[in-house]
Formats: structure tokens, C-alpha cells, sequence
């Protein structure tokens, strides 16, 4: 693709003229004359610009939404990134106290390898944890299904219905109630977790028998599909059967076997220590012990030190501050010390020193001792036996950096401190609305530019917080999401972190979307782990007056009135499970009846979500599932995973097309039944960030404008966040360059757009309420790029009587106004003259002209796998274009591979 140093200007779509101007400018061009006819407009859907909030690489914890500045609040993350070697110092000094057996879990896209489904079992799961022996073995471990708990792997022998544990050792799913179960069935189903046999830094899993779980040779892929177990994937192996160990090795990362990988410990004269006994949140907190007066340490408050962590963000990657600016936090502290008796006999208080430290020093506490800055500090003194104590704090930052740590130091000889919960954040000037979120990020998040005023309103209309790492995990509970951070049960084994605090959740989408002024907001609800009763509390808490119980909570939580914001509730995430009506009904019908006896006036707005996964994986499963829901939701939220990719936008809207066809014949009337809540993008970063994602956006979008029946498209993934300060981008998974998708990279002090987002902002700041009929002389919507050229042009032209930033765009100096936009896709190979005329003019005000105050946007970029990154931020952004009026509408070049949004303007 070529970008043009400068934008040609052309009056009239006269080919000789066009030709001459391209020659001149070095390029090729291709003329097109079009009308867009206003008198045969159809209703475009004003909430379509949407985004999906899943927290994959980071984009939430560790350095994104969520205003964290330390990670790993409570020391129980042990991921770290393969690529990343730990500093020499970081695990030296840590011990372990008494630790229980692992706990974690193994599921979906980390170890997708027994599926319920197929005949095996009535029902159908794919998420399976590792639980405590049903033998009773205290070091053993069994697989238990999350969504079905009396299913176990096993053994197993035969096949289908007549399956029962046993056999020479192809594993199964396999109900441990049912009689003809073996009586040694809880130790055939009992396995070991232990060091990998191929790699000693992850896990290989043990069966009773001392063989292990391996896959065989045609094992294709951990996310290739549903893997179920007897279909000869896996089996138990002894070692000399392996063809190679790494059949036998595993991802199963146990939080009780190594040191959280995000902080960094020392100890000059102590100890640091992890326990299990009576931590304040989670499983997990650090016990900091001194023998004898530790190291001195310069310009540090009481002089000395002994034992230590600190930490710098996820994956050590530094935390940027600046000078003068306040950083506040808090952490929860308990004395590990005795009363002892002085020699008159009455008590004495060995109070324990404990400093708090903004500093400037490498990774290795020991530099603490020789080469270290103190940007600011603050000392606690905790009680002898003083059980759990939360301390506030407040550090400023004497100099500005972007590699400080947060520390937690133990400063006098002869005392312990129990630490857990270690919380920093920006002071109010860095947050957004007073939320627990970082401002520029949910200004990204928005879809707003840095030179946006701060009032300006959202270009966003509504926000999706839904998705496999939202909802597939049974701890993923409503009454879970509120409160305090620090007083909201983690969750453990989730897709895409090992650990979550907990402390961005349902609520806070709710607020921001609440505070942003979005048409609506999508929340995810676990079908499988709620009850009608339990989400009927939850219409309550939402809904009801202070009066009630759960209004009174919802009041003490901070949100004195009602949620505001129209709400949809999504019943699950990717849903293709035979029961999943059994589940989702009687949850629907009861939060129906709930909300029109405590709040009979927010029941219009409160919309129901049947959580759809791929259509064209499950034509049989899937019509079956939505038909049983019998009228319950109003709409169809499809996570269409097509790829994401220009050559598939086309098969897209034809399955869109078939799905609403098949939905209106089931009875589903609504306007706009259905609702893309991702399209997803798994090839390469170029492609899945780059202009082509871009073009792929503007596909989807047009057609949805044109089509009228889809009422939000949300793009995943949002946003990924730096692991280094290099600026290498985390992963979906942790440590791990995988799913390229994100439109936003966030860094520790600020945020770089991709071509996507651009997109997205183009596309969202002139989105319309009305689509006018393009056409010319063959063809409507979509045209043909110059003979022999595969492209496709596509335009669309909308207009927005009401919403507000159109208003804000103008009138601006009492000469014009914005009537019209016009979004112009083109995929061709060679630019494009394109003369628009508008017909049926949306305004009662004639001389059409380019706006004068609102310019026309260009993306496009040099290559096809130009994408922006911490190194080159601005590498493709979108340029301002001129336009040219005709009498009845305007001209423009469209160059080849490029998104052009064009507003045109009426005189007053």
C-alpha cells in the first residue's frame, strides 16, 4: 500500500484530470461517481460502536485498567515470563511454611484436554481443577470437572454410556456416583503432581499407578478443539513408553511451589517467608522475620534494614512516577511478636518497624544496601500481637522515575511482621471519576484522543465486561464483585492469570460505563455457579431502594442510588452446553420477576443475552439451545470467532445474515436481536493490529449500519500491557506473545493507539442514526475497484439528528453544520476518485461543502504490516485529508487499503 506525500484535490471526477494529478504525484487512479440518497434511509443502530473488556494480557490487572501499581497484592501469582531470567537475588532469601496440596486449576486454552461431551457423559464441560485426592492422600491431587463436580478423570474402560474406570490406562471423564464405579474408583482417579519430566521448571502429573498423563503423537493443539480424553489423546504412559518427555509435561503452575514471580525479597540478618496460616486474603501472605540489627542503608528511615520485598509491577517491569504527585495505598500488617515479661514483671512490647518506601534500584534488593534512591517513605510501628491491621499511606516522589519500586522493609532486630495486601495506586490526579482506574487508559478505553477536552463525551456507546476469563471459573460470583477490593474473595485458576485480587469486577464496568454516559453496558453472570436466588439478590442490590437489605449494602459499598446504566445481562459466556437452557431459564425468569417487584420503572431496561459460541460448530446444538430459552432473552450475544480478517468479513455478514433469518422465524421480533461480542483476530500482530484489522473494522461496521439488526460490534482484544520496560507486549497468556490483537498498548506511564483504535475512533466519532441508500449506475453499498483489481470499495453515508457529538461538532462558528459522514472502506490495490453526491439532502439547507472545523480523516499506512509500538508510536495514525465541494455533495481520493472518514457540512 503507498501513502501520498501529499492528498490530491480534485473538482470534478474527470478520468484525464485524475490521471494527470496521479502521475504528478506518483500513484495510479480510478474514478467512481456515486449518490447517497437520503429519502430511502434506513435506521442505523447508534450503539454498534462498542469494545469487549476481557482481561487478557494484562489489560486490567498488572499495569492497566485497574489503577494497581503493584501486582500481586496478596504473594500468591507464581507465573513469570519464560523469557525473563530472575535476578540472581529475587528467590535466594525465601523460604516456605507449611504449605496444603496444590489447588490451581486446568482448563480451557492452558489444558483443554477432557471434554464431558461427545456421548461420554449427559453433559458437556471443558474446565477441569485440580481438588484434593478423593483418596484422601494429602500430597495427591484429583481432576475434577468445574461445572459438573461428581465427574473425575480416570482410567477408563469402554466407551460412551457403558464407560466405567479401569482399563490399561486411556483417560476418561467419569462419574464417581455412578454404582458400577469400582471400589478403588477414588484411587484410580488420584494422581501426583510433580516436577516435568521434560522440564523441571513446570509439571508433569502422576497416576496412581506411577505412570503418566501424556498425550499421544496426534494430539494437534491445545485450543484446536474440544479434546475428549477417549479418542486415544491421552493416556497414562510409564516413562520407557514416551517418545519424549515433553508429551508428559505440563503448564500446571502450583501456587505453593514458588515465590511470587512479580516481587523481589531480600534479608542482610532475617528471613522472608511464605505461610498458609491464617493470611488475610487469599491462601497466601509473607512473613518478614529479623534476628539481628540488618545492613545500613543510606538516607533510609531508621538507618538499617533486615528484611525486605519489593516490588515494581508486573514482571518487575518498574513503576513510573512523578515528582510531586501523590501515590496512595495501603497495606494490611500483623505483629508475629510476643509480650514479654521485664524484670519488675510487667509486660513489654517489642513493637515491630516497618518501612514503606518509594526507591530508584535494580532489581536485586542487595543494591538496596549500596546504589539505591529514596524518592519517599513512610514508618509504621505495629503493636506487639496485633492481629491484621489495615495502614494507609501516602508517598510523593521527590524526582520523577520510571523504574521505582514499592518496598516493604522490616527496620529493627528481634521482630516479625506478617504483610499482606500491599496496594498502591495514583492519587485522585491520575484516576478516573474517583474510580480505582487509570485515567489515560479508560480515556483510551473511550475512544478519546489525549487533546480531548475533559468533558468531552465518550465516542464508545456501549461496553461488553463478558468472556472467558470474566465468567468460566466457579468462584465467579456476583456478591464476589463487591465491597472492598481487600475483602473480595481471589480468584484462583482463572484463563489468563493464576491469581486475581479481585478488585475490578461487574460493579466497576457498571460505574465507568455509568459515569461515561454509554447507551448500555453487557455484563457476564456464571449460569453455572449462580441461582435464581442468588441473582435475584443481585436485581436487588442493583435496583432497590436503601430501604431493603441490599440497597442499604449497595449504599455502604459507595453507590447511594440504583445503577443507572441500561443494563444486559449475558446469560454465560460461549455458551454450546445441552443444558444451558436448564440453567439460564429459571435465572432469567426469576431476575425478570424480581425487578418488576422492587424497581417496576428500571425493568424496561434491564435486557436479557443468550451467550452464543461459534454458529457454524454447533448448527445442531445451537438452534436446540436458543429455541429452549422460549422467548426469555431479547437477544443473541454471538462471539463469532471468525478470525477477524478482511477475506472473512464477507462469509461474516452471511452468517449474520442466517442467523437472523433463523432467529425471526423462532419468533425473536426486537430491532436488533443480536449482538457481536467478539470478533476475534488470531493470525499475526501485523494482521490482527495493523491497517488491516483496521479495514476489517470499517467491513463490519458498515454493513452492520446497513443491515440495521446489530446492535453492538466488539472487537477483542482491547488492550495488552508491557511486560519490560523495553516495551515487549504481555500476552494472553502470561508470557506468552499470543492472540496479536490489542488496539491499545499500555505502558507504565502511558498508552499507544494502533491502527485499529484509530479506526474505531474514526469510524465512532461520526457514527450515524440513519444510513442513506449508496448506488450507482451497477451496484449499491459496495463497488468494484478498477477492472482487474480483487478490492472492493465499500460507503457508507450516515447522518445523526441527535446524538451529542454531532452536536458538538457544530454548528461551530454560526456558518455550518455537520449533516452527513461518509465512511468509505477501500481494500482496493490502486486509489480511488470518489464524487459523492447527496440526494434528499438530511437538511433542509442547501450548498453541501467539506467541513471547514471537522476535517476528514485518512488511515492508511505504507505497508500492510505496519503496526505502531513503544519503539515507533506514531508509525501509522490517521492524517487530515482535503476536500473538494461539488454543488450537490463532494470529491475525494480514497487511496488504495485505507479507511477514509469524510464529514459533510450544510451552510446556516
Amino acid at each position: 500500500m503507498s501513502q501520498p506525500q501529499s492528498i490530491i484535490t480534485i473538482v470534478t471526477c474527470v478520468t484525464g484530470i485524475c490521471m494527470f494529478l496521479c502521475i504528478m504525484e506518483g500513484c495510479c487512479c480510478y474514478d467512481i461517481s456515486l449518490i447517497a440518497n437520503f429519502s430511502e434511509a434506513t435506521r442505523v443502530p447508534p450503539t454498534v460502536i462498542g469494545v469487549e473488556l476481557e482481561g487478557v494480557g494484562h489489560s486490567i490487572y498488572g499495569g492497566g485498567l485497574y489503577s494497581q501499581l503493584v501486582f500481586d497484592e496478596s504473594f500468591e501469582d507464581p507465573r513469570d515470563d519464560p523469557a525473563k531470567v530472575d535476578p540472581p537475588t529475587s528467590r535466594k532469601f525465601v523460604t516456605f511454611d507449611s504449605f496444603a496440596a496444590a489447588i490451581t486449576s486446568m482448563r480451557h486454552c492452558q489444558a483443554q484436554l477432557f471434554s464431558t461431551r461427545g456421548g461420554k457423559s449427559d453433559n458437556e464441560d471443558f474446565q477441569f481443577s485440580l481438588v484434593p485426592a478423593l483418596n484422601g492422600s494429602s500430597d495427591m491431587v484429583s481432576i475434577q470437572s468445574v461445572n459438573y463436580p461428581t465427574y473425575y478423570v480416570a482410567p477408563i474402560d469402554g466407551a460412551g454410556s457403558s464407560a466405567i474406570a479401569g482399563g490399561l490406562g486411556r483417560l476418561g471423564v467419569l462419574n464417581a456416583r455412578d454404582p458400577r464405579q469400582p471400589r478403588n474408583f477414588n484411587t484410580l482417579a488420584t494422581f501426583k503432581i510433580v516436577a516435568g519430566l521434560g522440564n523441571s521448571s513446570l509439571s508433569s502429573v502422576m497416576g496412581y499407578d506411577g505412570r503418566f498423563v501424556a498425550t499421544s503423537t496426534n494430539l494437534t493443539g491445545l485450543c484446536a478443539g474440544h479434546y475428549d480424553a477417549p479418542s486415544a489423546d491421552v493416556w497414562l504412559l510409564s516413562p520407557s513408553a514416551l517418545g519424549s518427555p515433553a508429551q508428559a509435561t505440563w503448564i500446571i503452575q502450583n501456587v505453593y511451589r514458588k515465590p511470587s514471580s512479580h516481587w523481589t525479597y531480600g534479608a542482610t540478618n532475617g528471613e522472608v517467608a511464605y505461610t498458609d496460616v491464617t493470611p488475610f486474603h487469599g491462601k497466601t501472605s509473607l512473613n518478614l522475620e529479623c534476628t539481628k540489627q540488618g545492613k545500613a542503608t543510606t538516607g533510609a528511615p531508621q538507618g538499617a534494614w533486615c528484611a525486605a520485598a519489593s516490588n515494581k509491577n508486573v514482571y518487575r517491569r518498574g513503576i513510573a512516577v512523578q515528582e510531586g504527585k501523590p501515590y496512595d495505598g495501603y497495606v494490611f500488617l500483623r505483629s508475629l511478636n510476643q509480650s514479654v515479661q521485664s524484670t519488675n514483671g510487667t509486660p513489654h512490647a517489642l513493637d515491630a518497624t516497618v518501612v514503606l518506601s518509594l526507591a530508584e534500584f535494580s532489581d536485586s534488593l542487595e543494591d538496596w544496601v549500596t546504589n539505591h534512591t529514596v524518592l519517599d517513605s513512610v514508618v509504621f510501628s505495629v503493636p506487639v500481637e496485633t492481629g491484621w491491621t489495615q495502614y494507609n499511606f501516602t508517598l510523593t516522589p521527590s524526582a520523577s522515575n520510571t523504574n521505582a519500586a514499592f518496598v516493604v522493609a522490616l527496620a529493627t532486630p528481634g521482630q516479625g511482621v506478617g504483610v499482606d495486601m500491599a496496594f498502591l495506586e495514583m492519587g485522585a490526579w491520575g484516576r478516573y471519576e474517583g474510580m480505582h482506574l487509570r485515567r489515560d487508559v479508560v480515556r483510551r478505553l473511550l475512544l478519546l484522543e489525549d487533546t480531548d477536552s475533559s468533558t468531552a463525551p465518550s465516542v464508545l456507546r456501549s461496553l461488553r465486561f463478558d468472556g472467558t476469563s470474566v465468567v468460566a471459573n466457579p468462584n465467579y460470583l456476583w456478591e464476589h464483585a463487591r465491597g472492598p477490593a481487600w475483602l473480595r474473595p481471589p480468584r484462583y485458576g482463572d484463563c489468563w492469570y493464576e491469581y486475581i485480587s479481585n478488585g475490578f469486577g461487574m460493579f466497576e464496568a457498571m460505574e465507568m460505563s455509568e459515569r461515561a454516559g454509554l447507551s448500555f453496558v453487557t455484563i457476564g453472570i456464571n449460569v453455572r455457579a449462580e441461582t435464581p436466588t442468588s441473582m435475584s439478590n443481585f436485581i436487588d442490590y442493583c435496583f432497590a431502594n436503601t430501604s431493603t437489605p441490599y440497597g442499604a449494602l449497595r449504599a455502604a459499598d459507595g453507590h447511594a442510588e440504583p445503577y443507572a446504566s441500561t443494563l444486559v445481562v449475558e446469560l454465560g459466556n460461549e455458551e454450546s452446553n445441552a443444558d444451558y437452557a436448564a440453567r439460564a431459564v429459571p435465572i432469567a425468569a426469576a431476575m425478570r420477576q424480581r425487578i418488576q417487584l422492587v424497581a417496576p420503572a428500571a425493568a424496561s431496561s434491564v435486557r436479557f443475552a443468550v451467550a452464543f459460541n461459534d454458529w457454524t460448530r454447533n448448527w445442531t446444538l445451537g438452534p436446540d439451545m436458543v429455541r429452549a430459552m422460549d422467548g426469555h432473552p431479547e437477544l443473541l450475544t454471538w462471539d463469532q470467532h471468525d478470525r477477524g480478517t478482511i477475506a472473512g468479513t464477507a462469509q461474516a455478514e452471511s452468517h449474520h445474515d442466517a442467523m437472523v433469518a433463523w432467529l425471526r422465524t423462532t419468533g425473536w421480533t426486537g430491532a436488533t436481536p443480536m449482538y457481536i461480542g467478539e470478533t476475534n483476530c488470531a493470525t499475526s500482530r501485523e494482521e490482527c493490529a495493523g491497517i488491516a484489522r483496521a479495514l476489517t473494522y470499517g467491513l463490519y461496521t458498515n454493513f452492520a449500519a446497513r443491515k440495521g439488526y446489530v446492535g453492538s460490534v466488539s472487537p477483542a482484544v482491547w488492550a495488552y500491557s508491557t511486560c519490560d520496560a523495553e516495551g515487549t507486549i504481555c500476552g494472553a497468556s502470561d508470557g506468552h506473545l499470543d492472540w496479536p490483537q490489542a488496539s491499545i498498548i499500555i505502558t507504565p506511564n502511558s498508552t499507544i493507539a494502533q491502527p485499529s483504535w484509530y479506526a474505531h475512533r474514526m469510524i465512532g466519532s461520526l457514527w450515524g442514526d440513519s444510513a442513506a441508500r449508496v448506488r450507482n449506475q451497477n451496484s449499491t453499498a459496495k463497488f468494484a475497484c478498477a477492472p482487474g483489481d480483487a478490492g472492493v470499495l465499500d460507503v457508507l453515508v450516515v447522518r445523526n439528528a441527535t446524538d451529542e457529538i454531532w452536536r458538538s461538532n457544530g454548528p461551530h462558528d454560526g456558518t455550518e453544520v455537520v449533516v452527513a459522514a461518509a465512511h468509505v472502506v477501500s481494500t482496493c490495490s490502486s486509489n480511488t476518485s470518489i464524487g459523492l453526491n447527496i440526494a434528499s439532502s438530511p437538511s433542509s439547507q442547501e450548498n453541501l461543502q467539506p467541513c471547514k472545523r471537522v476535517a476528514a480523516r485518512l488511515l492508511a499506512a505504507n505497508s500492510a504490516d505496519s503496526v505502531n509500538s513503544v519503539a515507533n508510536p506514531t508509525n501509522t495514525v490517521p492524517k487530515i485529508m482535503d476536500v473538494v465541494a461539488t454543488k450537490t455533495g463532494v470529491t475525494f481520493v480514497a487511496p488504495a487499503g485505507a479507511l477514509v472518514v469524510v464529514p459533510i457540512c450544510a451552510l446556516t
